[in-house]
């Protein structure tokens, strides 16, 4: 029998301290992290019991003051310690029965005092104790205990050191999960990133291993989150993607193939494949990932990474263009062939240009932008084209000014910096580091200015600050409240309130004004566009069909009416239902004119929606994110409260934001 660690409760203290418990030993399944086929994870050995040392070699002093100072370094009793050492009955680097010291039982339970107090009077720190041969150290990374880890390294303990199953501190967390602990030995020590475990079946570094455990039976979906939130660190903290392991010569997405669901297949690998890795390295065997996929005959797995893949050769710019190219064709080809051949051509055109773009893991969103763009031109070069001569000249003037306000708000949503989280160590190459700090450190988020990431999460570990909802694990910054990273750019946003695929960036903070304003005048520009395109077309038709020559429209300053029967169509007895009307505007008017105006009415209605919801949200402090996530709008006693949420949204400035979910508490950190 040997033992492993489970919690209890002390009547000394309120906190949760590890101690044995006994198991079989054919449970513990030693060397299991190491096996690249193994499908069952590593049992958490807290404490294992057997000493590795002779019994007459382990200064164990009297026999009831170490079981007293290990029970005061359990449950963090300093003083009772303080006093067993003072009295020399024993000495810091005495160990228990079963080998394992006074700090190792420290650093399991977190008690960083003690730890301290032992590193004062000289602890050795590096000693290995229990059955897996580890240090205090890695007992802490196995339970999480940050600020024991904080202490000891701080000490100069070794994070490089390996136990019996060859694994480092940053391997062990990667195995349990422990994503603070990661974060932290990843910036105290970069070297760790791709340190290989060192047993005979070794080779593996810490990205290998935690994709190695990504989908154990036992893992909870709060786990995958948890791995998915670390793979992409290790990432951000530069672990090489295509190494191989000692044994296989297997990369990383080699392993991932070996993850039973396809969608968390998928998942892994796209992170990976983003990173840098290569689909055609080939392990020992000759095998390649790519092979392996094939292979494994997923659907899903092969439409969505061979599509990543080739997508790395096509330019996301190109979804950029179809849809003008579609509108354009669309209005050429109905124009010049008739509605018939025009639209049969327009579809097969369509199919082409979606097949091209297709190639593009991003197509959607940069077809969406592409869409918004190209529909704003047309319907202001179709207003040249055919109404310039409806209208009168302060109507003109009128229209110019609207449309030059819609492309100012348009290009600066899109360009500008929507309040992107600063990195530190970037100010010189990021020139919206000293605007975006500013805001940051008075919400008391940065205190002075770091050299580098590494530095800042040092910091806030050594402070008791470091926190996994609160630290991006792709920027590796701390996010203010509100602030969620965007994939698409890359970076967090302050103040997130959702990614806009017809602008094709985020909206934050910095640039809410400038796209509230962009729905603004898209509604006042494309409804002055309807409000004399659609009577042009309405009276494109005189009586019985036929295409009249005059419009029937009289110029906008001087009373444009739109009527559906006029008086001297009354008067003739004439047929001017709305449906004889319609038809004859599809089959006598202008193709191009009639699918652009049809254009314009879709853009009109939804925009105005969006516009008014936008409004409606930032009146009540509430983002489109929030709002999506279940969050309870914050009540507004007053219009003016309403009207202050408004003016302080628009101008950039921090709101109270909500008051939290509708279903149970939820962190206002995003990711």
């Amino acid at each position: 029998m040997v033992w492993r660690g489970s919690s209890a409760r002390s009547r000394h203290s309120s906190h949760d301290v590890v101690v044995p418990e006994m198991v079989a030993e054919d449970e513990l399944e030693t060397g299991e992290l190491l096996e690249e086929d193994s499908v069952e994870p590593h049992r958490s050995i807290a404490v294992p019991a057997d000493p590795v040392v002779p019994p007459s070699a382990v200064p164990l002093g009297d026999n009831f003051a170490i079981k007293s100072a290990v029970s005061a370094a359990q449950y963090g009793r300093l003083d009772e310690l303080t006093q067993i050492l003072d009295r020399g009955l024993i000495t810091p680097n005495s160990r228990d029965t079963d080998g394992c010291t006074l700090l190792q039982w420290a650093a399991i339970n977190n008690r960083r005092d003690i730890v301290k107090e032992l590193q004062a009077r000289g602890a050795r720190q590096d000693d290995v104790g229990g059955f897996l041969r580890e240090t205090a150290l890695q007992w802490a990374v196995r339970q999480g205990a940050l600020e024991a880890e904080v202490q000891l390294v701080k000490g100069g303990a070794d994070p490089h050191i390996t136990g019996t199953e060859g694994m480092t501190a940053l391997h062990l967390a990667c195995v349990f999960k422990q994503t603070t602990s990661l974060y932290y030995l990843c910036a105290a020590h970069p070297s760790l990133v791709d340190a290989p475990t060192t047993s005979d079946k070794g080779g593996l570094t810490p990205l290998m291993v935690l994709i190695q455990h990504w989908a154990k039976p036992r893992q909870s979906r709060d786990n995958a989150e948890h791995s998915k939130n670390m793979l992409r660190a290790l990432l951000a903290f530069g672990a090489t993607v295509n190494a191989k392991t000692a044994r296989a010569g297997d990369t990383a997405l080699h392993l991932a193939m070996k993850i039973k669901s396809d969608h968390d297949v998928v998942t892994v690998c796209q992170i990976l494949i983003d990173a840098g890795a290569s689909l055609d390295a080939e392990n020992d065997a000759g095998y390649t990932p790519a092979r392996l996929i094939k292979e494994r005959n997923s659907p899903i797995i092969t439409r969505n990474l061979s599509r990543l893949n080739r997508s790395k050769k096509v330019p996301d710019v190109l979804g950029f263009w179809v849809p003008w190219a579609q509108i354009f064709l669309g209005s050429l080809l109905t124009t010049v062939f008739g509605w018939i051949v025009g639209c049969a051509s327009f579809a097969v055109a369509c199919g082409a240009l979606n097949a091209v773009a297709g190639l593009s893991t991003k197509m959607e969103s940069r077809l969406q932008h592409g869409f918004s763009a190209g529909s704003i031109f047309f319907i202001v070069a179709s207003g040249y084209v055919y109404l310039i001569d409806q209208v009168t000249p302060p109507f003109i003037v009128w229209y110019v000014f609207a449309v030059s306000v819609l492309v100012y708000h348009f290009v600066k949503t899109t360009v500008s910096d929507p309040g992107y989280v600063p990195i530190p160590g970037r100010s010189d190459e990021d020139p919206s580091y000293s605007k975006i700090s500013e805001s940051v450190m008075e919400e008391g988020l940065l205190s002075e200015q770091y050299s580098s990431s590494n530095e800042l999460l040092v910091a806030l570990a050594e402070k008791g600050e470091l926190f996994e909802s609160q630290i991006c694990s792709t920027c590796l910054v701390q996010k203010p409240p509100r602030s969620k990273h965007d994939p698409v750019c890359g970076r967090c946003v302050q103040r997130f309130d959702h990614f806009c695929p017809f602008v094709y960036t985020a909206i934050g903070k910095d640039n809410i004004a400038h796209f509230v304003g962009f729905l603004l005048w898209c509604v006042l520009t494309i409804g002055s566009h309807l409000s004399v395109a659609l009577p042009y077309l309405w009276h494109q038709c005189e009586a019985g069909g036929s295409p009249s020559l005059s419009t029937g429209v009289e110029p906008v300053g001087e009373g444009m009416h739109m009527g559906l029967q006029t008086g001297d169509d009354a008067a003739a007895g004439t047929d001017t239902s709305i449906l004889s009307r319609l038809g004859c505007i599809f089959t006598s008017t202008s193709p191009a004119l009639l699918i652009i105006t049809i254009l314009a009415c879709f853009h009109w209605l939804w925009i105005t929606l969006l516009f008014l919801s936008q409004i409606g949200q930032i009146m009540t402090d509430l983002t489109t994110y929030e709002a999506i996530r279940g969050f309870r709008a914050r009540p507004t006693a007053s219009c003016g409260e309403s009207c202050s949420n408004l003016a302080n949204v628009l101008a950039g400035k921090p709101t109270a934001g909500p008051l939290g979910p509708i279903n149970g508490p939820r962190h206002h950190h995003h990711h």
